[in-house]
């Protein structure tokens, strides 16, 4: 199996994860090229993990779907403006985001669990129990 970073094939642990890198993916869309998210993909023995830095964000501004064998997070972090005030200099982001990531057919779809902390989205994909390692017990006569 292949971890895919940005379509060419670079191997980060032989996991079967395609990452469309938000930086380099030619089939990566975004609606806001400027707007960095931070990510990890984490490979256990029973899930894979993603967890994301989306500060200044609530639950009710991220979404989470999977449609064939792809994950999408997308959100967007919303400016505060007030009309009495002029900002003179900002290095925040604002803007709408999206990830997509081709988990293939050993996730489990049906226990995706997701939830979001201090900022942080952690997404849960379980694996389907055909594709977990299984250790076999040798018999001895």
């Amino acid at each position: 199996m292949r971890f895919v970073v940005n379509n060419q094939g670079s191997d980060f642990g032989n996991c079967g994860f395609e990452w469309n890198n938000p930086s380099h993916g030619r089939e990566f869309r975004r609606e806001n090229p400027n707007f960095p998210v931070n990510m990890e993909l984490i490979e256990g023995k029973d899930a894979f993990t993603i967890i994301a830095e989306l500060p200044g964000m609530s639950k009710e501004d991220i979404k989470i779907n999977i449609e064939n064998e792809v994950l999408t997070i997308t959100g967007e972090r919303k400016q505060d403006k007030n009309d009495n005030e002029n900002i003179l200099w900002s290095e925040r982001f604002f803007g709408r985001f999206r990830r997509d990531y081709r988990v293939g057919n050993r996730v489990d779809n049906g226990n995706i669990r997701a939830r979001f902390n201090n900022g942080l989205l952690t997404i849960t994909l379980p694996l389907k129990e055909e594709v977990k390692p299984k250790s076999i017990e040798v018999a001895v006569n």
